[in-house]
């Protein structure tokens, strides 16, 4: 038994507004075809439907179109060069550890350079999340498209292999450290992996770096009381602006989980919250619930042409299916160790 359609023919929380037409399902036959052709351009013979007819077609004579064509028509609802650039978007790249492991929190170093640099020859402006969310705040034309780069977790990779790129670059990032470094300086590992230490979250700082709140132990804040879900963002943010010497007003959900409890209580410590949810920041996006790009869905040079072209909303409602799926399974694994923990 396969898995059960997902369609999306009313607004999805996963895709920005200007993006939140079609209708696409993560059964659906020609799913395939949708990321080849996207990503290679060959054309794939006819589309065989049993009980379809083309939504063009005058009569239900008329012979089927090819797959390529049919299927660019479907996707041009959802996505057009004129949408992809209008509204002033934001759009928040999401990573986490920049190295070769290729599982789902790792992105290759060598390609972090290449993604940037593509949005900065296509006329994009580097802007902190912070800054990113001023600009919707303020509702002003930008006359530019913006874009963020952002970390969760706080990575010794991050430091390592990113920070002197992006300061090549002259870009700034957000980097959204969770814990309280020990005496001496350092963050627990995380996931196996060692993390930056105080000085580097001060250096990065003082750079003109961004550094956001992530909790001190990264739980799931749905889960937890009033008291315990305040003092997760407070003890956070405050031991970030001793170290920092800054203020501190982004902060990212953990795990990108979050309710309306909880974006109200991010209202109260912060001016900016990001979430998971795949998508591009816009005009009437809740500042609370900003979308992101997972670039773990943009680790090779074919998806990153899409990044920066007029096609990037088409590719993330292809994603959003699979993508929910992803999230839900993760929430069930979450809420299963917290439950063994008592």
């Amino acid at each position: 038994m396969g898995l059960p359609a997902i369609q999306f023919n009313e607004p999805c929380r996963m895709i920005s507004s200007d993006w939140r037409r079609g209708s696409f399902c993560i059964d659906d036959p020609n799913a395939l075809a949708y990321q080849e052709i996207l990503l290679s351009g060959k054309e794939k013979g006819a589309l065989h439907e049993p009980g379809r007819r083309d939504r063009d077609a005058p009569d239900a004579t008329s012979p089927p179109k090819d797959r390529r064509t049919l299927i660019m028509e479907q996707m041009r609802e959802c996505n057009s060069e004129e949408r992809a650039t209008a509204g002033n978007p934001v759009l928040i790249l999401a990573f986490h550890a920049l190295e070769e492991k290729g599982d789902v929190l790792s992105y290759p170093p060598s390609l972090l350079g290449e993604a940037v640099q593509r949005l900065l020859d296509a006329g994009w402006e580097a802007v902190t999340v912070s800054g990113g969310a001023a600009r919707l705040r303020s509702g002003t034309p930008v006359g530019r498209r913006l874009f963020a780069v952002s970390f969760d977790d706080g990575y010794r990779s991050v430091w390592d292999e990113g920070f002197p790129v992006l300061e090549r670059l002259g870009v700034p990032a957000t980097v959204f450290i969770n814990g309280r470094p020990d005496v001496s300086g350092a963050l627990s590992p995380m996931e196996g992996r060692t993390r930056m230490t105080a000085a580097h979250i001060h250096a990065w700082a003082a750079a003109g770096g961004e550094v956001g709140a992530h909790t001190i132990t990264h739980p799931d804040l749905t889960l937890l009381t009033q008291a315990a879900l305040h003092q997760e963002m407070a003890e956070s943010k405050s031991a970030l602006e001793e170290i920092t010497g800054a203020a501190v007003t982004s902060f990212a959900y953990p795990f990108g989980f979050h309710d309306a409890r909880v974006r109200a209580a991010a209202r109260q410590h912060f001016q900016c919250a990001c979430s998971t949810e795949q998508g591009i920041a816009g005009p009437g996006s809740d500042l609370y619930s900003l979308a992101r790009i997972e670039m773990a869905d943009f680790r090779d040079r074919a998806r990153l042409r899409l990044l920066s072209g007029p096609w990037l909303g088409a590719w993330l409602a292809l994603l959003a299916g699979p993508r929910w799926l992803s999230q839900r399974r993760l929430r069930r694994r979450v809420r299963a160790e917290a439950e063994a923990q008592g």
